[in-house]
C-alpha cells in the first residue's frame, strides 16, 4: 500500500532535537568573582585559564604553574519548541572540579577534568528567553581527582574549559546520553 501526502502530513512536524557547539561568546575571568565587578575578557572554547611557559619554575616562584580558581559565563537560549523536551549541556572536558549555575542557582557539578559530563537543564529553561550560565572551576590539587600534588608531576595540567561544549537538545522521547547509564 503506497502512503500519500496526507497520510505523511502528520509526521512531518518540526523536531526539538540538536546540538549546538557553545565556543564563542564566553566571557573569561581567573579568580573568585567578588562583590565589586570582576574584570572579564571575551574567550573562545576551548580555552586554557592561563598559558605555561614551556619550563616552569619551582613551587612559589612566580613561573610556578598557575592553580586556583576561575570562571566562565555566557548567554544560552533555547526555542520555546526546545524547551518543551529535554534540554542537556555536555561538557567533553572542565579542568577539574567544576561547579554549573544558570541564573545564578547551581545546576550541577562535576570532579575530575578528564571525562566528559552532562548537566540537565530540562524544566529549568523557558524558550525565547536568554539565561545566563555561569560555570566555575578549581583546578587546585584534589586527592580524589588526582593524578598527585603538581608539584610532583613531570608535566602540567592545564585549568579552564580546555574542550567544547555542547548544547543538545531531544524530543521527551529520547534514547538515554551513555555517559549517565554507569
Amino acid at each position: 500500500m503506497a502512503l500519500g501526502p496526507g497520510l505523511l502530513a502528520g509526521c512531518t512536524a518540526p523536531r526539538a532535537t540538536g546540538s549546538r557547539r557553545l565556543a564563542s561568546g564566553w566571557r573569561f575571568h581567573r579568580g573568585e568573582l567578588s562583590a565589586e565587578m570582576p574584570s572579564w575578557e571575551e574567550v573562545r572554547l576551548p580555552h586554557t585559564a592561563r598559558i605555561e611557559a614551556v619550563v616552569t619554575g619551582p613551587p612559589g616562584s612566580d613561573t610556578f604553574q598557575w592553580q586556583g580558581v576561575c570562571w566562565y559565563e555566557r548567554e544560552i537560549r533555547v526555542t520555546r519548541l526546545e524547551a518543551q523536551g529535554i534540554v542537556q549541556l555536555h561538557f567533553e572536558g572542565a579542568m577539574n572540579n567544576a561547579r554549573v549555575l544558570l541564573d545564578g542557582e547551581e545546576v550541577g557539578s562535576h570532579r575530575g577534568g578528564f571525562l566528559p559530563f552532562v548537566i540537565d537543564l530540562t524544566g529549568r529553561v523557558r524558550g525565547g528567553e536568554a539565561h545566563l550560565l555561569q560555570v566555575r572551576l578549581d583546578n587546585t590539587d584534589d586527592p580524589v581527582t588526582g593524578p598527585k600534588p603538581l608539584r610532583d608531576l613531570d608535566f602540567n595540567m592545564y585549568g579552564g574549559l580546555y574542550r567544547h561544549v555542547r548544547l543538545i537538545t531531544k524530543e521527551r522521547l529520547h534514547i538515554t546520553n551513555p555517559i549517565w547509564e554507569q
